[in-house]
């Protein structure tokens, strides 16, 4: 798992030092867009993975994915140049960590808060408010709902994970009880 990291690391820093930083977006899109169509077509994902194919049928593949959705000449190249190292299987991994690059260049950082209830529009601005202070970055915030927390929500911010959930408190006072 950590070799799988560090060979993903490697490849979005090579994405994100090749593509401008006004332009990641549109690329991200792009090869997000490749990466839906890998995981959907087994036969596409055997085609540009597998050591049966040579380097020329996995880049005529690459070419004709390129073709039917229109994916611009660097993107194209930059697939070629996956499929030829025996990286493109892990698009998923290298979108990811280029993605976290792209928002830490961007003093941006995304949140995840799990709620009990649906959170209104006034709080989520403040909750975003007092998270990129918190941060001192531009927070993209993710909401989702898991009725089981009682009240309260969970925060996720990259490792960070911060738990007021009504669920949470009382696990940490049970904890506390056995403890005892």
């Amino acid at each position: 798992m950590a070799d799988t990291f560090k060979i993903a690391r490697k490849y979005a820093k090579t994405l994100f030092n090749a593509v401008e930083i006004d332009k990641f977006e549109e690329a991200f899109g792009q090869l997000s867009l490749v990466n839906e169509v890998m995981q959907k077509s087994r036969d596409i994902f055997s085609s540009l993975t597998s050591p049966l194919f040579s380097l020329n049928e996995k880049e005529r593949t690459v070419g004709i994915i390129s073709g039917a959705i229109n994916l611009s000449g660097n993107i194209e190249k930059y697939l070629k140049y996956l499929a030829a190292n025996g990286a493109i299987a892990i698009l998923p991994e290298i979108l990811k960590l280029a993605v976290d690059m792209y928002r830490e260049k961007k003093k941006k950082t995304k949140a995840i808060v799990i709620s009990a209830v649906e959170i209104s529009e006034d709080i989520g601005r403040r909750l975003k408010d007092i998270l990129g202070r918190l941060t001192s970055k531009d927070v993209e915030i993710e909401y989702d709902n898991d009725p089981s927390l009682l009240g309260g929500f969970i925060i996720k911010m990259g490792s960070t994970m911060y738990d007021s959930s009504l669920k949470g408190q009382l696990k940490l006072l049970e904890d506390e009880l056995i403890k005892g």
